[in-house]
């Protein structure tokens, strides 16, 4: 029933936000298609009204020059009746005029209007530092569901802003980090701040000023703090008092690549009831932010259901550091020995040894491929590359590759929430579209905050 109740008003919603984006892209086109039929109304109206009159004032640049004058209201006086057409135009271009002179005046003194719209109407809104893919993804979800969206930006030149105010958020530039951004954001009404800067420090310094402004001005405020570096995520989170509901300033960590890995391995059917049998046997080619999440989501998912007695998981480890990084991983997590079995192969991505594929494995089955490069592009030649190995060698099994959005290049395979894993199959993850949920970015229950997160 809660579906039913919400659909119309988010169809509402929707149409609404159709409706400005069309006016936005043909506004001025319809405002000068507007001014000229005004003009030639104007026209005809002079030609009727002096229809009498001496020739002189029937000239056509006298009467074009009359027209013109009912832009500014300039010609007020009439001393009989008037042409229909007149009596439009005398109306039209007067208040295509208007709508000119105030759009001007809001060009210029946008980011006034902007503080004013905030401190009169913004109350329990999010504030988002930092419009890059994340904050921009992230807004679009919030102002989806009607709450109200406050955007804080550094760049003027961004060119995410544009499609920001597209959807409805209040755009400011300058630096999140000064008390009096936060302020003019609304942060002491504000019910979510959300730091999504490309710059850990800089994320962690909007944490602290937002508290100290709320400690200062009162409020009752939760705070996201993105921290790219999952390593000092993990500290950071564990130096952090947990979360307590009573209290006015709330703080948490967040990483899009631990929480994307998870999600993964949640979407992934491999580890349904029997889906891989004795064992799993999988390969995970780029061992970087998203790569080495991964494996230990893998490994934690792995001890939970099939146990420590049983075959461990076997992993081929592609990246030109495997070696370093497969050193990294046994002496940081000692307790999946037993638990999972690395391989590291080092190599290029870019390299021919690569494109030749010898690194999969032909003396055993492979159930699974995840591909985790940064590059879309390269991701997706990488996972092509390697489904044509597997069906050579007679062993089909389903290749995963880590997109960042669900458009450009990622549109050419199917999400992996979309349709089961099935061999002979390359399924897109999206990351920013999995990662960059609202609910993702708010206040985690007491209890749940650690919950499946590896030790």
């Amino acid at each position: 029933m809660t579906g039913q109740a919400e659909a119309p008003g988010r169809t509402r919603h929707r149409n609404r936000r159709s409706v400005r984006q069309w006016w936005r892209s043909w506004e001025w086109p319809v405002v000068g298609l507007a001014a000229v039929v005004g003009l030639i109304l104007g026209y005809i109206g002079f030609w009727f009204y002096f229809g009498d009159e001496p020739a002189w004032n029937r000239h056509p640049w006298e009467i074009l020059y009359k027209t013109i004058q009912l832009l500014p209201l300039q010609f007020s006086w009439f001393n009989k009746p008037l042409h229909w057409t007149l009596q439009v135009a005398r109306f039209l271009l007067p208040t295509l005029a208007v709508y000119a002179a105030v759009k001007g005046l809001a060009a210029l003194y946008v980011e006034q209007f902007q503080v004013l719209r905030v401190r009169l109407f913004a109350r329990n809104h999010t504030i988002i530092c930092g419009l890059g893919q994340k904050g921009l993804l992230l807004a679009r979800r919030l102002r989806e569901r009607g709450e109200r969206v406050v955007v804080i930006e550094r760049n003027e030149e961004n060119d995410l802003v544009r499609a920001a105010r597209d959807v409805g958020c209040v755009v400011m530039f300058g630096d999140a980090t000064e008390p009096y951004m936060l302020n003019r954001a609304g942060i002491s009404h504000a019910r979510h701040l959300v730091a999504v800067c490309r710059d850990d420090g800089m994320n962690a310094q909007i944490a602290v000023t937002a508290e100290k402004l709320v400690q200062q001005h009162g409020g009752n405020l939760h705070c996201a703090c993105h921290i790219f570096d999952s390593h000092l995520e993990k500290l950071l989170r564990a130096q952090t008092p947990r979360s307590e509901t009573g209290r006015s300033f709330r703080l948490e960590f967040r990483n899009i690549y631990e929480e994307g890995a998870a999600r993964l391995v949640e979407l992934d059917t491999c580890f349904a009831s029997g889906a891989a049998g004795a064992g799993l046997n999988a390969v995970v080619v780029g061992i970087g932010r998203m790569g080495e999440n991964l494996l230990l989501r893998l490994a934690e998912r792995w001890r939970r259901e099939r146990g420590e007695n049983r075959e461990p998981l076997r992993i081929t480890m592609v990246d030109i550091q495997a070696r370093a990084k497969f050193r990294y991983l046994v002496s940081e997590y000692p307790q999946y020995e037993g638990i999972w079995d690395l391989t590291p192969v080092e190599l290029d991505i870019t390299s021919p040894d690569f494109q030749r594929v010898d690194f999969i494995p032909g003396s055993y089955p492979i159930q699974r491929v995840y591909v985790c490069l940064d590059d879309d592009s390269l991701g997706l030649m990488a996972a092509f590359r390697i489904q044509d190995r597997l069906r050579a060698i007679g062993q089909p099994a389903p290749v995963i590759v880590r997109t960042r959005h669900d458009r450009g290049l990622a549109r050419l395979v199917e999400g992996i929430d979309n349709v089961a894993c099935l061999p002979n199959c390359v399924l897109a993850f999206a990351l920013h579209e999995h990662t960059c949920q609202p609910e993702s970015w708010r206040e985690r229950r007491t209890g749940q905050e650690e919950k499946g997160t590896p030790a």
